[in-house]
């Protein structure tokens, strides 16, 4: 009996260590950062050459709401909704997917995947945007992934005009 709750004193405590440093190692907010060399567009924004943070704006009531912000964390560009997208393998790397644009417009980040992980989040734009970015481009191909070129972090992109209406 002694030896029944000596093994229950000592293998709790354990467990609970354990659990506790896993859980710790854990980034819940998913921070990842990217540099872009050319300008890029989120829904219903571009921004502009730089470095940026993306997170998961609010891990505990919400994982799907995404936000941008500078490289340095202090000037927010915004929080997008997005939809959970499921890959067969874990991303290898941070990494960001595009969606087919238009000659000129700047490339659109249409999927982002944290490492380690097969569920990304895929970005909601209007369909007034996707008209805009994709005009003159095929409509089969205006969302597909698989057209779509990964990028990983400090991927270089050409620089892309922006057009003026």
């Amino acid at each position: 009996m002694r030896r029944s709750v000596l093994r229950v004193v000592c293998v709790v405590p354990l467990l609970a260590f354990v659990m506790a440093t896993t859980a710790a190692a854990q980034v819940p907010d998913k921070q990842t950062y990217f540099t872009f060399s050319g300008p890029v567009a989120l829904p219903g924004r571009t921004l502009p050459p730089g470095q940026y943070l993306f997170r998961v704006a609010d891990p505990m009531t919400s994982s799907r709401l995404i936000e941008v912000r500078s490289g340095n964390g202090h000037i927010p560009y915004g929080y997008f909704f997005s939809i959970l997208a499921v890959r067969p393998d874990p991303a290898p790397q941070p990494e960001v997917r595009f969606m087919e644009t238009a000659k000129g417009m700047a490339p659109a980040i249409e999927t982002w995947w944290y490492p380690g992980s097969r569920i990304g989040y895929e970005f909601i734009y209007s369909k007034d945007q996707v008209r805009r970015l994709t005009h003159g481009v095929s409509d089969s191909l205006a969302r597909v992934s698989s057209s779509s070129t990964g990028m990983a972090v400090h991927a270089d992109l050409p620089p892309v005009p922006e057009l003026r209406p």
